[in-house]
């Protein structure tokens, strides 16, 4: 059915229909995997001669039949697997729906889906925790929410926080936060809840509603807003939130460093770089040396030293693929050895070492690693 040079086809039918303006408007719509899966099984229900495309009877028995003129692209009365791939693709563009969406909506169906009949239902709707209100999903108020409802309203959500600056990871720390101190289990956090929660930031500045709770939504403009206060970056919140996952077992955003036989005065071998192997570890965090890590500790010293080795996200990024490209032992270090690849293919200099170590250790972290980055653009 579907193949690459199909797409070319059908678009260079737009690009030959200029007096078509649905049709030039179609010509800019990218094609994701869900487009031509959903097309996939429009064709295997009403192509029922198999011929790969619909022609004028099979078209008639579809739902929107009366839309089929306008995804015709090339004027021959049949729909092709990606003209279908481009109606859907054009239902996602009305209401901002992305990939990331999709993936969202597929995770939510397959955990409340309960019959597997391809909608949330008002019964299964009970338990179902939802992206906003579940009215404003229900579209059009029959009582279930569809796929493309569901979708279209994680889109919505999602569009939302961008406006108000809030990342995955806030949301993800606010549903945390949820998770864990919800005591009634109603997806918000009460004012003495919030008391018993480690928050970054006063409950009461982000009640925007004045209902006495924090949402979902109020708990992630609070965390973006203490992020971009504390200059944090997105890996830097990861990397703190990572280490409070592995240690934090009551989740009160504290670490306690206990460790039997050691005096507290004793002076202990603690790691450097960017590996947290062990709770010993953790005590280059521990700023007021009282063996407790707090968040805000952890969060400081993180934002201390990006401000010191001054780089951005996507250093950091393209440093993370240098790493996992040229780091063979995966220590977590380019040492010596393992540059003369890189230097070969051109992509780090040959004298990176004397540039870029700053704690002249004779090997380069992933940090001393995107700071070269930032400074060689």
């Amino acid at each position: 059915m579907y193949s690459p040079n199909s797409v070319l086809i059908v678009l260079a039918c737009v690009a030959l229909s200029p007096q078509n303006a649905f049709a030039e408007k179609v010509v800019n719509l990218r094609l994701i995997p869900h487009d031509l899966n959903s097309a996939s099984r429009t064709m295997t229900i009403f192509d029922q001669d198999e011929s790969g495309s619909l022609d004028r009877s099979e078209c008639e028995r579809l739902p929107w039949k009366q839309d089929v003129p306008k995804f015709d692209i090339d004027r021959n009365a049949e729909l092709s697997h990606v003209e279908v791939a481009l109606r859907q693709a054009f239902l996602r563009s009305q209401d901002s729906i992305g990939e990331e969406d999709i993936q969202r909506a597929n995770v939510f169906m397959n955990r409340n889906d309960k019959n597997r009949n391809g909608t949330i239902d008002s019964q299964e709707a009970k338990n179902a925790t939802w992206p906003g209100e579940r009215d404003q999903a229900d579209r059009d108020s029959n009582g279930s929410v569809s796929f493309q409802e569901l979708s279209a309203q994680f889109a919505f959500e999602r569009g939302l926080r961008e406006e108000m600056g809030i990342e995955q990871v806030d949301q993800n720390r606010a549903k945390r936060m949820l998770g864990h101190f919800d005591a009634n289990n109603d997806r918000l956090l009460s004012l003495s809840e919030c008391e018993e929660a480690p928050l970054p930031k006063p409950a009461g500045k982000f009640d925007e509603t004045n209902d006495q709770n924090l949402s979902e939504l109020e708990l992630a403009t609070m965390f973006a807003t203490h992020r971009r206060e504390m200059g944090l970056s997105l890996f830097d919140i990861k990397k703190a939130d990572g280490i409070f996952a592995r240690f934090d077992d009551d989740h009160d955003n504290r670490i306690e460093v206990k460790l039997e036989g050691v005096p507290e005065g004793a002076q202990l071998s603690v790691g450097s770089g960017d590996k947290i192997n062990n709770l010993v570890d953790l005590l280059r965090f521990d700023a007021n040396s009282d063996r407790v890590v707090t968040m805000t500790e952890v969060e400081k010293r993180l934002a201390d030293v990006r401000k010191r080795l001054g780089y951005a996200q996507a250093d950091y990024q393209s440093a993370r693929k240098l790493m996992i490209r040229y780091d063979k032992d995966r220590s977590q270090f380019i040492e010596p050895e393992e540059l003369s690849p890189a230097v070969k293919a051109k992509r780090l200099p040959k004298d990176l070492i004397k540039l870029a170590d700053l704690d002249q250790d004779q090997k380069i972290s992933h940090a001393e690693l995107a700071r070269h980055l930032n400074l060689n653009k």
